[in-house]
């Protein structure tokens, strides 16, 4: 389900299934979309979940319709071989003010997975997590990477490194209350990497308890915590006041 550029949409109720190991199989993807209601949604199939878009490369921050209001509660993965709720790697038009709360992504690789690159441009901002479920995952539990995406071919060839006109800036996010499903272990807790020329910044957790290895990988983030046995070892956040 793909609804491009639209506003007031109130999606409830649903199931998708797909094969299990079938690409490209994505269950929801709001996309250039604005006041978004997405609830009571169970998943099953081979790709994310959710993957929240706004266009990609030149595209997107040409046409620069945001995809931003957007409410997810109530979510299931019954099974997904990639992330239960992605936002990009299509995001250059612009993501703000999502919020993602009492989700089941037991049965994810990546569980929460902010994914971008330096050839995007857009922002990334207030994006809020809360009481989600974890189980074994076979990447980390909370992603914010910016090693992930390639140039849109379609697009004109850039002068320099970069397609995008201005690095995709990621601000703002918060992680309230994410834990393990019983019996479970995650490969790894954490996995932040910013860009040299945009830090990840404003990330805030509170209440991350999962089981598994206490591993973090942390470049070139900023930001607090509280009760997250694993994040006094990843660089860049410091315990909340």
């Amino acid at each position: 389900m793909h609804p491009f550029d639209c506003h007031g949409i109130t999606i409830r109720n649903i199931d998708i299934w797909a094969p299990a190991h079938s690409p490209n199989t994505d269950g929801v993807d709001p996309d250039s979309s604005t006041n978004v209601l997405l609830e009571n949604f169970r998943y099953h199939g081979g790709d994310d979940v959710i993957a929240i878009k706004s266009g990609w490369d030149c595209f997107g921050y040409h046409y620069n319709h945001s995809t931003r209001d957007v409410v997810i509660r109530n979510v299931t993965a019954v099974y997904s071989e990639a992330a239960g709720c992605a936002i990009g790697s299509e995001m250059s038009g612009g993501m703000k003010n999502i919020s993602v709360s009492d989700c089941d992504f037991t049965q994810t690789i990546t569980g929460l997975n902010i994914k971008y690159s330096e050839y995007r441009g857009g922002y990334v901002e207030d994006i809020h997590y809360k009481n989600i479920i974890m189980g074994n995952q076979a990447k980390a539990a909370l992603t914010v990477n910016s090693n992930y995406g390639s140039k849109n071919p379609s697009c004109p060839k850039p002068k320099g490194r970069r397609a995008a006109p201005v690095p995709c800036p990621v601000n703002t996010i918060t992680y309230t209350n994410i834990t393990s499903a019983p019996g479970t272990k995650v490969k790894a807790w954490i996995d932040f990497e910013g860009l040299p020329t945009n830090t990840i910044g404003g990330i805030s957790i509170h209440g991350v308890k999962l089981n598994g290895e206490k591993s973090t990988k942390c470049k070139l983030v900023k930001g607090t915590y509280s009760d997250c046995a694993a994040c006094s070892s990843c660089e860049g956040l410091k315990p909340a006041a």
